[in-house]
């Protein structure tokens, strides 16, 4: 496949699977659950299991769409009918291939803008909101407590707009195709570091229990997504680099600055590589520490790490 191909199927992978709803999803549960000190058995079990179904339906829903999308774009861009209008679709002529299946201009483009609209609402809600979670679990925030809250979501809100807005103003219409392709390789590159910790956590008996530990075959299945996601991810960043390395060095000699440039690119690709590996074999050998939790806190029992309640 392509340099091209490869960084779209790791986009698509990153589309997807987001790292940041992991931690979306275990912020609501702990927000149904009640403090430490009355929770039972049951009560957890009722909320994973409302959690489960929530999370089916919508990831149902969202394969339902993808295979949607996947399906109009290939019965116009299958190779043996592939149609030159249709070469190089972006996200402000989208509407002109959806147009061409409902044979209505008009109700494509109502269609499609009706879809970018929810779909950037519904990916900038979940951001803001994974975010804020993980900002108060970190910093030990109470989400009832006015003043942080504001300061959370402020804070949250602002940080993510404006290099967003700047990115998008930069880069101008046709940029934007290109960020979003970027932006979902970010988020596939960093997926490791969300799924590693949660793989570790329901492994482990310390955090878990004997009654909620995941079993067996979940930990393999998860294990092995994850390899195969980082092989994935090393691709990627190794044929990104090999390709602009022989750009480099093809266009001048040897000893020129392209190909000393090419060279660089080589090392820092290596570095990369290493730096990426290194930060993910950190996360797996690492061990499990279970901490006290607070018996009346129910939204967020990591503040304990960073705040351990003061001996009374």
């Amino acid at each position: 496949p392509s340099h091209d191909a490869g960084v779209l199927s790791v986009s698509i992978l990153g589309a997807v699977v987001m790292g940041h709803n992991f931690f979306l999803h275990s912020g609501l549960i702990l927000s149904r659950l009640p403090p430490v000190r009355f929770q039972s058995r049951k009560s957890v079990t009722s909320a994973l299991k409302y959690s489960t179904i929530e999370s089916t339906v919508a990831l149902f829903v969202s394969f339902l769409v993808n295979a949607a999308v996947v399906s109009v774009a290939g019965a116009r861009l299958f190779p043996h009918r592939a149609e030159a209008a249709f070469a190089s679709i972006g996200l402000r002529d989208a509407s002109n291939l959806l147009g061409s299946v409902l044979d209505n201009e008009q109700l494509a483009k109502k269609a499609w803008g009706v879809a970018l609209l929810c779909s950037g609402h519904c990916a900038t809600v979940t951001g803001t909101y994974a975010s804020q979670l993980i900002v108060e679990g970190f910093c030990g925030f109470e989400r009832d407590h006015m003043q942080n809250s504001l300061l959370v979501n402020g804070a949250t809100r602002l940080s993510a707009i404006v290099p967003a807005l700047a990115a998008a103003l930069i880069a101008g219409n046709r940029g934007s195709d290109y960020l979003v392709v970027l932006a979902q390789l970010v988020v596939a590159l960093q997926l490791p570091f969300a799924v590693v910790p949660l793989l570790r956590f329901i492994g482990s008996d310390k955090v878990m229990g004997q009654t909620f530990h995941a079993s067996p075959l979940l930990l393999n299945c998860g294990w092995g997504v994850l390899l195969l996601c980082s092989l994935a991810n090393l691709l990627v960043i190794g044929q990104s680099f090999c390709d602009l390395g022989v750009r480099f060095s093809t266009s001048a000699g040897l000893w020129s600055s392209a190909s000393l440039t090419s060279v660089l690119l080589i090392l820092t690709l290596c570095f990369a590589i290493v730096a990426y590996l290194s930060l993910v074999a950190n996360l797996i050998t690492r061990d499990v520490i279970a901490v006290d939790i607070n018996p009346d806190h129910h939204l967020h029992p990591s503040r304990n790490l960073l705040c351990p309640p003061k001996p009374t």
